[in-house]
């Protein structure tokens, strides 16, 4: 599985190259291409289901969904595929590391024993969101509470993007767009309320 998923990489990045394009660009290109088609949600649901294995930034879908749909729709659709996404990771790691028993003490320990809290901490402290996903799966850490964490902790960033996207005009492209301001200072406060609670939620597990 390990090899596939390097072929796969190596491939997209290969391809990227090869048209003179980074794999950044190479998704804005494939999104733009996107943007008239009916069946852009299924497409979208599926980039998002396969980002992990490209390791490709979930923000630019993010803020594709908000582009393409809207603040609400768009946020709804978004939320929808991260934690598809997310289960998809959580699942492919949960396979790989088999039915052993995994460690009991530091970060596995505690993901495993108190998922929801730890999950959420670390969604709200914007750490990496793939790692977090690959290792609640190889340390076999509930599922459900993993989800429901996923799903609390990811809003702020996730309703972020989407606001950032639904407040650009024109075709969908990081230059050469206006800016709705009005979206972009709900992106700030709810930013600003992330940090907050990750601090609020980091100091109780401290308790």
């Amino acid at each position: 599985m390990v090899a596939v998923w390097l072929l796969m990489l190596a491939g997209f990045w290969w391809l990227a190259h090869s048209r003179g394009q980074t794999p950044l660009q190479l998704l804005v290109q494939v999104l733009q291409n996107l943007q008239e088609s009916p069946y852009a949600i299924l497409w979208l649901l599926l980039i998002y289901a396969v980002r992990p294995l490209f390791l490709l930034p979930v923000s630019v879908l993010t803020v594709f969904a908000g582009f393409l749909f809207g603040v609400w729709q768009g946020a709804a659709w978004s939320l929808l595929a991260s934690l598809g996404s997310a289960a998809l990771a959580y699942g492919l790691a949960r396979l790989v590391a088999g039915d052993g028993q995994a460690a009991d003490n530091g970060l596995a320990g505690r993901l495993k024993r108190n998922t929801f809290e730890a999950v959420l901490t670390l969604r709200l402290a914007s750490m990496p969101g793939d790692p977090i996903n690959f290792l609640c799966g190889a340390t076999r850490a509930p599922f459900w509470p993993f989800t429901a964490a996923t799903a609390i902790g990811g809003l702020p960033g996730l309703m972020i993007g989407v606001f950032a996207g639904a407040s650009l005009e024109g075709n969908f492209s990081f230059s050469g767009v206006s800016i709705r301001w009005e979206f972009i200072a709900a992106s700030a406060a709810l930013l600003v309320l992330g940090l907050l609670l990750s601090r609020w939620v980091r100091s109780r597990s401290r308790l």
